[in-house]
């Protein structure tokens, strides 16, 4: 199956605006869950060397007993991916305002 992010877009604009909202948190979620502790895991392997308890998996591992204990550091990285997301339509929604008052 192809990566098609046209597709995408498409299907998503032609949702109602709850489950458009909820397509985007659970992206942004899962981005944070999947992807960000594989990038902090490979930035931390090129500048500080390999990982002081174990590889990616052990990096992995650390990060969900965070989440479950409640770090606040791992629910941020968690949280990160959507609240970019969030902040990035945020400012296209005040950008096109400004555009359309001048």
């Amino acid at each position: 199956m192809a990566l098609v992010p046209d597709k995408w877009l498409a299907a998503a604009r032609g949702l109602d605006r709850p489950r458009r909202e909820g397509l985007i948190g659970a992206a942004g979620l899962l981005l944070g869950l999947l992807v960000m502790p594989l990038a902090i895991w490979l930035a931390g392997l090129a500048t500080l060397g390999p990982y002081a308890n174990g590889g990616f998996w052990a990096l992995l591992g650390d990060f969900l007993r965070g989440l479950a204990e409640g770090s606040l550091a791992c629910w941020i990285v968690l949280a990160g991916p959507y609240l970019f997301i969030t902040l990035f339509r945020l400012l296209r929604l005040a950008l096109q305002r400004i555009v359309q008052g001048a």
